[in-house]
């Protein structure tokens, strides 16, 4: 049963956060997120795969490999599942790394 819970509780307290910047990570998302709508249990930024070529060690593109390779939104998982209907309510106006998210 307490599984069961834990899923539902999950599904109701998780939202996706579009249009973060490549240069945002977790910390500033929890940060962001937990100071305008609650803590937070969970941020999860999907990874972009590996493509061929990229372990390319011949020094060329050292600087792409300072940004990093997300797909540019994550999954945020709230304790509660008012905290996050609020973000979805009132998220339209919060800003990550100077960008509207």
């Amino acid at each position: 049963a307490t599984l069961k819970s834990e899923a539902k509780r999950k599904r109701t307290s998780r939202v996706i956060l579009r249009n973060l910047s490549f240069y945002a990570n977790e910390k500033h998302v929890k940060n962001a997120m937990e100071a305008a709508f609650g803590p937070i249990s969970a941020v999860d930024l999907p990874l972009v795969p590996s493509l061929p070529g990229d372990d390319d060690n011949t020094g060329k593109n050292k600087k792409k490999s300072l940004v990093p390779r997300h797909r540019g939104f994550a999954f945020v998982t709230f304790e509660s599942a008012s905290s996050a209907k609020k973000a979805v309510e009132e998220g339209g106006e919060l800003k990550i790394k100077n960008r509207d998210v």
